[in-house]
């Protein structure tokens, strides 16, 4: 199921539709904060907290196929010393 579809349904409700999204992108967004934070447990707490902070403005997409890429695309790959920031993992609402 596409993430869109996903994010489609949870917005009428379905709470592991949100929970499969979760799963798909925790690895992800928690590596990036470790390639930020250097700390396991840390990372894990920013994880934690940016799936929370998606899952309660989730209301506020205009695009539900955009929740993840822009987790992806405002937040450095591991290794790019090109992109700096305050430590903490974002996921934007579009």
């Amino acid at each position: 199921m596409s993430d869109e579809c996903l994010v489609n349904k949870a917005l009428s409700g379905d709470t592991s539709a949100f929970e499969e999204l979760a799963k798909r992108y925790y690895d992800l967004v928690r590596l990036l904060a470790f390639s930020i934070l250097k700390d396991r447990h840390e990372a894990e707490d920013i994880a934690q907290e940016a799936f929370l902070k998606a899952y309660s403005r989730l209301r506020e997409l205009r695009k539900p196929s955009s929740l993840f890429y822009m987790a992806q695309k405002d937040n450095p790959q591991p290794g790019d010393k090109s992109s700096q920031t305050d430590g903490t993992v974002q996921i934007h609402s579009t």
